[in-house]
């Protein structure tokens, strides 16, 4: 059940945490929640992937079931996509009672590989009318395999943020930064993966693939670990969430002038991105790493932190919508 109500809240907050993660397979689910509920804030939204589906004949509950009923959150998943191999449920989580307030819910079951999970919420105000715009949030994980099939998924990224609207995607991109990337892939051990995250130029050469990227951001939206880091100053913001561990040692380009690639930002494919009309709301942003976060996942979280003041100016501005 969502919150639909427009009472006012009981303490109207400074600060607005949304949180990003993707937990591998759900296989650590419980210690990512202990994690979620030591944060100060608590997340009002979590875009969540790799949750995994559940078994209601075997009585087997799904991850967005015990994480919605252990942490006091909504859940909102998407529709599995029967073609994908290894089918896992992409999921957003908004707090019952908290600031937003959940709008609608958009399936994509036609999507490339993984469907998104996809829906619109509304800010809670100070007087505890709604907000006149409503936030679009996507919470996805991008194809593994295929850079052609990325390209598309940023396309449907950009497809439900059209001008005007406002919009907030959290995703495991499984690609790369523009600018941000190893010279090339080469010398890395897999093959298969390499060849994976590259993309074959018109030329006939493999490149590190930053299509996603670039697509998103030359259309206007923000990459808020990326902001973090070089606008706001805050170290470690660009930084990696995935890579390490000795799984992954075939899957790293060899060392750079002496860097470990175990550190290097390359590794930093798990980012939030949000419409540029958003951005000065933003208070922190990037990976959070610790001990905590490296126990639970592959992955790390991808936090941020936005100004509740700065939320309310933006979504309570009067600006009409592009209807296409």
């Amino acid at each position: 059940m969502s919150d639909t109500s427009t009472s006012v809240t009981s303490t109207i907050p400074e600060t607005v945490r949304i949180l990003g993660c993707n937990v591998q397979h759900g296989r650590r689910r419980d210690e990512a929640i202990a994690f979620m509920k030591s944060l100060t804030p608590a997340p009002e939204i979590i875009l969540w992937q790799e949750a995994q589906p559940g078994d209601p004949g075997k009585g087997i509950p799904s991850d967005a079931e015990v994480v919605a009923e252990a942490l006091g959150m909504d859940a909102y998943e998407n529709v599995l996509t029967p073609h994908v191999r290894r089918p896992k449920h992409n999921v957003i989580f908004v707090k019952r009672g908290g600031v937003f307030v959940h709008e609608g819910t958009y399936q994509h079951p036609g999507a490339p590989h993984q469907a998104p999970a996809n829906i619109a919420v509304r800010l809670r105000l100070p007087d505890g009318s709604l907000s006149y715009r409503r936030l679009l949030l996507l919470a996805g994980h991008a194809c593994y395999y295929s850079a052609p099939i990325r390209s598309v998924e940023a396309d449907f990224v950009l497809s439900v943020f059209k001008h005007g609207e406002l919009g907030y995607a959290e995703y495991d991109f499984n690609s790369y930064r523009k600018d941000r990337h190893p010279r090339d892939l080469q010398s890395v051990r897999d093959r298969t993966f390499a060849t994976n995250r590259s993309r074959l130029t018109d030329a006939g050469e493999f490149v590190p693939d930053d299509v996603f990227d670039r697509k998103l951001v030359n259309a206007g939206l923000v990459d808020v670990g990326l902001w973090a880091a070089q606008e706001l100053g805050q170290k470690g913001a660009d930084g990696p969430t995935a890579g390490w561990g000795p799984d992954k040692r075939d899957q790293r380009a060899e060392p750079v002038d002496g860097e470990d690639s175990d550190q290097d930002p390359a590794s930093a494919i798990d980012r939030g991105y949000a419409v540029a009309e958003l951005i000065p709301a933003l208070l922190t942003a990037g990976p959070i790493d610790n001990a905590a976060t490296r126990a639970f996942s592959d992955h790390l979280p991808v936090d941020s932190l936005w100004r509740y003041s700065g939320l309310v100016e933006v979504m309570d501005r009067r600006v009409d919508v592009i209807v296409h």
